[in-house]
Protein backbone atom coordinates (compact mmCIF):
# COMPACT_ATOMS: atom_id res chain seq x y z
CA UNK A 1 0.00 0.00 0.00
CA UNK A 2 1.15 3.33 -0.97
CA UNK A 3 1.75 6.28 1.53
CA UNK A 4 -0.01 9.43 1.03
CA UNK A 5 -1.68 12.40 2.86
CA UNK A 6 -4.76 13.53 1.71
CA UNK A 7 -8.26 15.35 0.75
CA UNK A 8 -11.62 15.31 -1.44
CA UNK A 9 -14.72 16.36 -3.16
CA UNK A 10 -15.65 16.77 -6.71
CA UNK A 11 -15.00 17.81 -10.61
CA UNK A 12 -14.90 18.72 -14.52
CA UNK A 13 -14.01 18.18 -17.94
CA UNK A 14 -11.21 18.27 -20.05
CA UNK A 15 -12.33 19.65 -23.71
CA UNK A 16 -11.35 23.47 -24.50
CA UNK A 17 -15.41 25.60 -25.16
CA UNK A 18 -14.55 28.60 -26.74
CA UNK A 19 -17.47 30.73 -26.11
CA UNK A 20 -19.54 33.11 -28.44
CA UNK A 21 -22.72 34.30 -27.87
CA UNK A 22 -24.38 31.31 -26.24
CA UNK A 23 -27.19 32.82 -23.60
CA UNK A 24 -27.88 31.30 -20.04
CA UNK A 25 -32.16 30.82 -19.62
CA UNK A 26 -31.43 32.05 -15.94
CA UNK A 27 -29.69 35.76 -15.14
CA UNK A 28 -30.74 38.79 -14.40
CA UNK A 29 -29.45 41.85 -16.28
CA UNK A 30 -29.59 44.53 -13.21
CA UNK A 31 -27.97 43.13 -10.71
CA UNK A 32 -24.76 44.84 -8.92
CA UNK A 33 -21.94 43.09 -7.22
CA UNK A 34 -23.59 44.02 -3.19
CA UNK A 35 -26.16 42.06 -4.20
CA UNK A 36 -27.74 40.46 -1.05
CA UNK A 37 -28.47 36.54 -1.89
CA UNK A 38 -31.00 34.60 -0.29
CA UNK A 39 -28.70 32.02 0.24
CA UNK A 40 -27.98 30.88 4.23
CA UNK A 41 -25.19 33.20 5.20
CA UNK A 42 -21.76 31.35 6.08
CA UNK A 43 -18.50 32.38 7.18
CA UNK A 44 -14.96 31.47 5.24
CA UNK A 45 -11.72 30.96 6.67
CA UNK A 46 -8.80 30.24 4.62
CA UNK A 47 -6.04 27.50 6.16
CA UNK A 48 -2.57 26.53 5.16
CA UNK A 49 -1.24 23.46 7.25
CA UNK A 50 1.75 21.14 7.05
CA UNK A 51 1.57 17.44 8.25
CA UNK A 52 4.64 15.63 8.26
CA UNK A 53 4.69 11.59 9.70
CA UNK A 54 6.73 11.48 12.57
CA UNK A 55 7.51 8.04 14.54
CA UNK A 56 5.09 9.16 17.18
CA UNK A 57 2.70 10.16 14.49
CA UNK A 58 1.30 12.22 11.96
CA UNK A 59 1.91 16.21 13.20
CA UNK A 60 -0.47 19.22 12.24
CA UNK A 61 1.39 22.49 12.03
CA UNK A 62 -1.03 25.32 10.86
CA UNK A 63 -1.42 29.44 11.84
CA UNK A 64 -5.36 27.87 12.14
CA UNK A 65 -6.72 26.54 15.51
CA UNK A 66 -9.12 24.71 13.62
CA UNK A 67 -6.45 22.27 12.67
CA UNK A 68 -3.16 22.63 14.60
CA UNK A 69 -2.76 19.59 16.13
CA UNK A 70 -2.63 16.11 14.75
CA UNK A 71 -4.16 13.63 12.18
CA UNK A 72 -4.53 9.76 11.53
CA UNK A 73 -5.11 8.36 7.89
CA UNK A 74 -7.52 5.72 9.21
CA UNK A 75 -7.85 3.92 5.54
CA UNK A 76 -6.23 4.22 1.95
CA UNK A 77 -7.72 1.96 -0.56
CA UNK A 78 -5.79 1.63 -3.86
CA UNK A 79 -6.03 -1.19 -6.29
CA UNK A 80 -2.81 -2.79 -7.64
CA UNK A 81 -1.40 -1.09 -10.70
CA UNK A 82 -3.93 2.12 -10.03
CA UNK A 83 -2.94 5.70 -9.48
CA UNK A 84 -6.35 6.45 -8.03
CA UNK A 85 -7.14 5.96 -4.57
CA UNK A 86 -9.37 6.80 -1.60
CA UNK A 87 -8.20 7.87 1.55
CA UNK A 88 -9.73 9.22 4.91
CA UNK A 89 -7.86 11.12 7.85
CA UNK A 90 -9.58 12.10 11.18
CA UNK A 91 -7.78 15.16 12.39
CA UNK A 92 -7.66 16.02 16.21
CA UNK A 93 -7.41 20.06 16.85
CA UNK A 94 -5.97 20.57 19.86
CA UNK A 95 -7.30 24.03 20.46
CA UNK A 96 -11.15 21.73 20.55
CA UNK A 97 -10.55 18.65 22.49
CA UNK A 98 -13.90 17.47 22.27
CA UNK A 99 -13.95 17.44 18.28
CA UNK A 100 -12.80 15.74 15.57
CA UNK A 101 -12.37 16.57 11.74
CA UNK A 102 -13.53 13.39 9.85
CA UNK A 103 -11.84 14.04 6.47
CA UNK A 104 -12.54 11.26 3.44
CA UNK A 105 -10.76 12.21 -0.50
CA UNK A 106 -9.62 11.08 -3.58
CA UNK A 107 -6.74 11.74 -5.31
CA UNK A 108 -4.39 10.35 -7.42
CA UNK A 109 0.44 9.41 -7.74
CA UNK A 110 1.62 12.08 -9.90
CA UNK A 111 3.85 11.03 -12.38
CA UNK A 112 7.20 12.80 -10.40
CA UNK A 113 6.54 10.71 -7.28
CA UNK A 114 3.89 13.30 -5.49
CA UNK A 115 0.56 12.44 -5.12
CA UNK A 116 -2.78 15.25 -5.45
CA UNK A 117 -5.75 14.95 -3.19
CA UNK A 118 -8.75 16.66 -2.75
CA UNK A 119 -10.78 16.31 0.35
CA UNK A 120 -14.21 17.47 1.72
CA UNK A 121 -14.31 16.93 5.63
CA UNK A 122 -16.80 17.27 8.41
CA UNK A 123 -16.65 18.57 11.99
CA UNK A 124 -17.84 16.65 15.29
CA UNK A 125 -18.00 18.07 18.69
CA UNK A 126 -17.60 21.74 19.00
CA UNK A 127 -16.99 21.63 15.78
CA UNK A 128 -20.36 20.25 14.09
CA UNK A 129 -21.93 21.71 11.14
CA UNK A 130 -18.48 23.10 9.93
CA UNK A 131 -16.99 21.80 6.63
CA UNK A 132 -13.89 22.20 4.85
CA UNK A 133 -12.36 21.67 1.59
CA UNK A 134 -8.82 21.49 0.76
CA UNK A 135 -6.27 19.90 -1.43
CA UNK A 136 -2.83 17.54 0.02
CA UNK A 137 -0.04 18.31 -2.00
CA UNK A 138 3.92 17.21 -1.46
CA UNK A 139 5.32 20.52 0.25
CA UNK A 140 7.96 22.60 -1.37
CA UNK A 141 11.74 21.96 -0.82
CA UNK A 142 12.81 23.12 1.93
CA UNK A 143 9.56 23.30 4.10
CA UNK A 144 10.91 23.11 8.10
CA UNK A 145 9.62 20.24 9.84
CA UNK A 146 9.71 19.46 13.52
CA UNK A 147 10.84 15.45 13.41
CA UNK A 148 12.57 13.37 10.63
CA UNK A 149 9.90 11.98 8.50
CA UNK A 150 9.37 8.20 8.68
CA UNK A 151 6.27 8.51 6.17
CA UNK A 152 5.04 11.14 3.57
CA UNK A 153 4.34 14.77 4.54
CA UNK A 154 2.08 17.01 3.23
CA UNK A 155 1.07 20.40 2.79
CA UNK A 156 -2.97 21.27 3.38
CA UNK A 157 -4.72 24.35 1.80
CA UNK A 158 -8.28 24.86 1.82
CA UNK A 159 -11.20 26.56 3.29
CA UNK A 160 -12.83 26.46 6.56
CA UNK A 161 -16.97 26.61 5.99
CA UNK A 162 -18.60 27.89 9.20
CA UNK A 163 -22.79 28.94 9.31
CA UNK A 164 -23.00 31.51 10.85
CA UNK A 165 -24.73 32.14 13.98
CA UNK A 166 -22.61 28.62 15.45
CA UNK A 167 -20.69 29.76 18.86
CA UNK A 168 -17.25 29.26 16.99
CA UNK A 169 -15.14 31.98 17.59
CA UNK A 170 -13.50 33.05 14.18
CA UNK A 171 -11.85 36.38 15.41
CA UNK A 172 -10.73 38.51 12.77
CA UNK A 173 -10.11 35.54 9.95
CA UNK A 174 -14.08 34.66 9.21
CA UNK A 175 -14.68 36.50 5.84
CA UNK A 176 -18.64 36.26 5.03
CA UNK A 177 -19.49 34.34 1.59
CA UNK A 178 -22.42 32.59 -0.32
CA UNK A 179 -22.76 29.60 -1.26
CA UNK A 180 -23.96 28.68 -4.99
CA UNK A 181 -24.60 25.53 -7.25
CA UNK A 182 -24.52 25.47 -10.65
CA UNK A 183 -25.22 23.48 -14.06
CA UNK A 184 -22.32 24.17 -16.90
CA UNK A 185 -23.56 22.74 -20.15
CA UNK A 186 -21.34 22.13 -23.48
CA UNK A 187 -23.06 23.56 -26.31
CA UNK A 188 -22.16 23.43 -29.95
CA UNK A 189 -21.45 27.52 -29.73
CA UNK A 190 -19.95 27.60 -26.24
CA UNK A 191 -20.29 26.47 -22.37
CA UNK A 192 -23.62 27.97 -20.76
CA UNK A 193 -23.47 28.29 -16.66
CA UNK A 194 -27.27 27.71 -15.70
CA UNK A 195 -27.78 29.00 -11.95
CA UNK A 196 -30.40 30.92 -9.54
CA UNK A 197 -26.74 32.66 -8.06
CA UNK A 198 -26.31 36.22 -10.70
CA UNK A 199 -22.49 35.76 -9.76
CA UNK A 200 -22.11 32.91 -11.95
CA UNK A 201 -24.77 32.55 -14.44
CA UNK A 202 -23.98 32.81 -17.88
CA UNK A 203 -21.41 31.36 -19.99
CA UNK A 204 -18.34 29.88 -19.81
CA UNK A 205 -14.52 28.99 -21.28
CA UNK A 206 -12.82 25.66 -20.35
CA UNK A 207 -9.22 24.51 -21.05
CA UNK A 208 -7.12 21.45 -19.65
CA UNK A 209 -3.79 20.49 -20.05
CA UNK A 210 -2.76 16.59 -19.80
CA UNK A 211 -0.64 14.22 -21.13
CA UNK A 212 -1.61 10.90 -22.75
CA UNK A 213 -2.25 8.25 -20.34
CA UNK A 214 -2.17 10.70 -16.83
CA UNK A 215 -5.30 11.08 -14.98
CA UNK A 216 -4.31 13.59 -13.93
CA UNK A 217 -4.96 17.06 -15.24
CA UNK A 218 -4.79 21.09 -14.99
CA UNK A 219 -7.96 22.86 -16.05
CA UNK A 220 -8.96 26.77 -16.41
CA UNK A 221 -12.55 27.75 -16.18
CA UNK A 222 -13.36 31.31 -17.03
CA UNK A 223 -17.11 32.52 -16.69
CA UNK A 224 -19.21 35.28 -17.84
CA UNK A 225 -21.78 35.93 -15.32
CA UNK A 226 -24.52 37.71 -17.32
CA UNK A 227 -25.52 40.42 -14.64
CA UNK A 228 -21.73 41.20 -14.76
CA UNK A 229 -21.18 42.59 -18.14
CA UNK A 230 -17.97 44.23 -17.20
CA UNK A 231 -16.70 41.27 -15.04
CA UNK A 232 -15.54 37.92 -14.96
CA UNK A 233 -14.31 34.62 -13.09
CA UNK A 234 -10.73 33.57 -13.48
CA UNK A 235 -10.56 29.93 -11.94
CA UNK A 236 -7.76 27.39 -12.61
CA UNK A 237 -7.82 24.20 -11.06
CA UNK A 238 -7.25 20.57 -10.94
CA UNK A 239 -8.37 16.91 -10.93
CA UNK A 240 -8.24 13.90 -12.05
CA UNK A 241 -9.72 11.35 -13.91
CA UNK A 242 -11.01 7.94 -11.87
CA UNK A 243 -11.39 4.69 -13.07
CA UNK A 244 -15.21 4.62 -13.91
CA UNK A 245 -14.74 6.82 -15.84
CA UNK A 246 -16.22 10.26 -14.12
CA UNK A 247 -13.53 12.71 -12.98
CA UNK A 248 -13.27 15.23 -9.89
CA UNK A 249 -11.56 19.02 -9.72
CA UNK A 250 -11.00 21.52 -7.22
CA UNK A 251 -11.32 25.23 -9.04
CA UNK A 252 -9.93 28.37 -7.02
CA UNK A 253 -10.24 31.69 -8.37
CA UNK A 254 -10.87 35.12 -8.76
CA UNK A 255 -12.44 38.32 -9.93
CA UNK A 256 -11.99 40.19 -12.51
CA UNK A 257 -13.29 44.12 -13.39
CA UNK A 258 -16.60 44.53 -11.93
CA UNK A 259 -15.76 41.07 -9.62
CA UNK A 260 -12.67 42.34 -8.84
CA UNK A 261 -11.36 41.92 -5.09
CA UNK A 262 -13.80 38.35 -4.80
CA UNK A 263 -12.60 35.05 -4.62
CA UNK A 264 -14.73 31.68 -6.01
CA UNK A 265 -13.99 28.14 -4.88
CA UNK A 266 -15.52 25.31 -6.24
CA UNK A 267 -15.77 21.74 -7.28
CA UNK A 268 -17.20 19.56 -10.44
CA UNK A 269 -18.50 16.64 -11.22
CA UNK A 270 -20.29 15.08 -13.52
CA UNK A 271 -24.10 15.03 -13.68
CA UNK A 272 -27.26 14.44 -15.41
CA UNK A 273 -29.99 17.34 -16.14
CA UNK A 274 -33.41 17.79 -17.83
CA UNK A 275 -34.57 21.27 -19.76
CA UNK A 276 -31.39 22.05 -20.76
CA UNK A 277 -30.53 24.74 -23.02
CA UNK A 278 -28.95 22.53 -26.20
CA UNK A 279 -27.68 19.80 -27.20
CA UNK A 280 -24.63 18.52 -25.11
CA UNK A 281 -21.72 18.17 -27.67
CA UNK A 282 -19.43 17.53 -24.44
CA UNK A 283 -19.58 17.27 -20.66
CA UNK A 284 -22.30 17.92 -18.65
CA UNK A 285 -20.96 19.13 -14.96
CA UNK A 286 -22.34 20.40 -11.52
CA UNK A 287 -20.59 23.42 -9.63
CA UNK A 288 -20.92 23.48 -6.17
CA UNK A 289 -18.95 26.23 -4.11
CA UNK A 290 -18.66 29.59 -2.26
CA UNK A 291 -18.06 33.37 -3.56
CA UNK A 292 -16.06 35.01 -0.66
CA UNK A 293 -16.95 38.46 -1.47
CA UNK A 294 -14.95 41.48 -2.64
CA UNK A 295 -14.87 43.16 1.42
CA UNK A 296 -13.67 40.62 3.01
CA UNK A 297 -11.59 38.60 0.24
CA UNK A 298 -8.96 41.40 -0.32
Amino acid sequence: MKQHVGLMMVFLLFLVFTISACQPIVAPTTVGPDRATESAPIVVVDFEAIAPTCADGTVVLSDSSFHAGSTEIVEIVQEEGERYFTITAVSSPVAYPDSTLVEPGEGVDTVDGGFFVIHHGSGTGSLAGTEEIYTATPPEDGTDLPCEPVGPVAKLQGIMIIPEGTSIDVGETGMPATRFEAIDIACADGGVVLSAEPMVAGRSEVSATQEPDDPFFLINSRMFPTAYPDGSWEAPGAGFDKPDGTFMVLHQGHGVGELEGSRILFTVVSTEADDLPCEPVGPVVKLAGVIIHADAAQ
